[in-house]
């Protein structure tokens, strides 16, 4: 009995699947796929206010004490301007955030 062309088919796409899930449980498939920059764990980052251009903070992390860090400095500084403390997003819109250069690789 010989085998069909669907079946054959069928055969191909399972062995080519096995094939890259072992690829990727190796991680040799995942080193190639991933395309972000990787950040080093010490990286420091430096917001700068973008209404005053001040450098309210320097950390590694932005958490919830360094997001109302930031949310301080604008309700105190700059009254008059609006954002949602409970967003991070708007409230970051007021900032400029870069790496620090003596992190950079």
């Amino acid at each position: 009995m010989t085998a069909t062309w669907e079946q054959r088919f069928l055969t191909a796409l399972i062995i080519a699947f096995a094939a890259l899930v072992m690829l990727v449980s190796c991680g040799q498939l995942a080193e190639e796929v991933a395309v972000t920059e990787r950040v080093p764990d010490s990286a420091l980052f430096i917001f700068t206010c973008c209404h005053c251009n001040a450098i309210v903070l320097a950390t590694t992390q932005l958490r919830d004490a360094e997001a109302k860090r930031l949310a301080n400095h604008l309700s105190t500084t700059h009254p008059n301007v609006r954002f949602y403390t409970p967003k991070l997003g708007p409230l970051l819109d007021h900032f400029v955030v870069r790496q620090s250069p003596a992190f950079r690789g």
